[in-house]
């Protein structure tokens, strides 16, 4: 996979931790150049009108079985191929954040073959922590970029976590259970998890469809319409 050469970081804020999770999966295709991560206060400025999808994420505050549904806000406009993050909440990011949202670029790249460079692409975590860590999202965030890459739609029904290994197979999460409780409580009506997490007896305790990942692909394909 192709790796950035280096992060900007402007952090904000200090506080709680909160954990995200995310997916992956496998493609050959050629190398791309992902760029560096720029953070921001006020996302996707301008006079263009910006494309839009919204992911649900699942986070856990720190190291508690309770969490959220964290609302991933991607949008592309008009631009020179470069990233940029800010969260709602005014949270800052924890350094493996940084690490996902080009590890979902990526990933992204890979799956499409491309790096648009005539766009700019910003993301939004809408939380309620003062800080948002983790690498669990990066599944998600990677599946958002696809949709708008291919002009497809994210299912609002539906929860996403997985980790994005480097083969782009879909890795562990932490708590995967505790993640499945809380996509349910909050109205969910399917989650999508690591296919090396499910197990039949604890998917017959959740009233939720619970969906297995094993690729990326996979997640492509069960989040995306």
């Amino acid at each position: 996979m192709v790796h950035s050469k280096r992060f900007l970081a402007l952090l904000l804020g200090t506080g709680l931790v909160f954990l995200l999770l995310g997916i992956i999966v496998p493609l050959p295709v050629q190398r791309v150049t992902v760029p560096e991560v720029v953070y921001q206060k006020t996302p996707c400025l301008g006079t263009e009108p910006a494309e839009k999808v919204v992911v649900n994420g699942i986070g856990l505050f720190g190291n508690t079985s309770q969490g959220e549904i964290v609302k991933i806000v991607i949008e592309s406009k008009r631009g020179t191929g470069r990233l940029f993050v800010d969260f709602l909440s005014g949270a800052y990011a924890g350094t493996d954040l940084q690490a996902s949202v080009v590890l979902a670029a990526e990933v992204a790249s890979e799956y499409t073959g491309r790096w648009p460079d005539d766009l700019d692409y910003f993301l939004t975590f809408e939380s309620s922590t003062a800080e948002v860590s983790g690498s669990s999202g990066t599944a998600g965030i990677a599946a958002g970029m696809v949709a708008l890459m291919q002009g497809r739609k994210v299912r609002q029904d539906t929860a996403v976590t997985g980790f994005v290994n480097e083969s782009l197979q879909i890795g562990e999460v932490l708590k995967v259970w505790d993640k499945v409780r809380v996509a349910q409580e909050a109205g969910m009506k399917r989650v999508i998890i690591p296919a090396v997490q499910c197990n039949q007896t604890m998917i017959a305790n959740y009233t939720i469809q619970v969906i297995c990942a094993e690729n990326f692909s996979d997640v492509v394909n069960d989040l995306l319409e």
